[in-house]
């Protein structure tokens, strides 16, 4: 493996999100395109619908700018039993097309529940065992799938200040995507 085939992005790198109105959304050929001319090797999903759904289109324009798929960003809520079903829906049907794309990682945040992320949300401990049952739930998924989960201490979810990554890190054992920007402004870092 070369560094050069270990190199990925993502559309959020273009302002490419989930949160409706926020910014300019690129469509995918440009943002592949750019990508591909940076050199990149692979690129994460992007928020739903930035890919076709049907796997063998979302592989074919990959493959047309000599991309792969490398996983994909996947905001849930995990801490309300209410909204468990739909959520566990959702990741099982991302993780079915990042599987069939052929990614092998999906990146959880922890979502508040809101629109956006400009709010976060203290949890209670019923709360955050219920995060951490959901989880589990999240990771069978992942495991049926072939795909490797990763948690994202996020700016506006329900991990993204220190102290909720210190109570994540005593409740379970998961993976992390650690991204220094979001650690910084959430006050984890300085």
């Amino acid at each position: 493996m070369t560094p050069k085939s270990r190199l990925a992005g993502a559309p959020i790198s273009w302002g490419v999100n989930e949160v409706p109105g926020w910014g300019h959304q690129m469509n995918a050929g440009r943002v592949l395109g750019e990508a591909a001319s940076l050199g990149l090797s692979a690129i994460e999903a992007g928020p739903e619908g930035f890919l076709p759904s049907d796997p063998a289109e979302a592989s074919r324009i990959l493959s047309d700018h000599g991309l792969t798929l490398v996983g994909g960003f996947v905001p849930v809520v995990l801490h309300s039993v209410d909204a468990r079903e739909g959520e566990l829906a959702s990741v099982e049907q991302q993780a079915g097309l990042f599987s069939a794309i052929g990614a092998d990682m999906l990146i959880v945040a922890a979502s508040t529940g809101r629109e956006g992320y400009e709010e976060t949300v203290e949890l209670d401990e019923d709360s955050w065992e219920e995060l951490f049952e959901s989880l589990v739930s999240v990771e069978e998924i992942c495991a049926r799938h072939g795909l490797t989960i990763a948690v994202h201490p996020h700016f506006g979810t329900v991990i993204e200040r220190r102290h909720h990554l210190e109570r994540f890190l005593e409740g379970r054992e998961a993976g992390l995507c650690l991204d220094t920007g979001h650690l910084m402004v959430g006050g984890t870092i300085r």
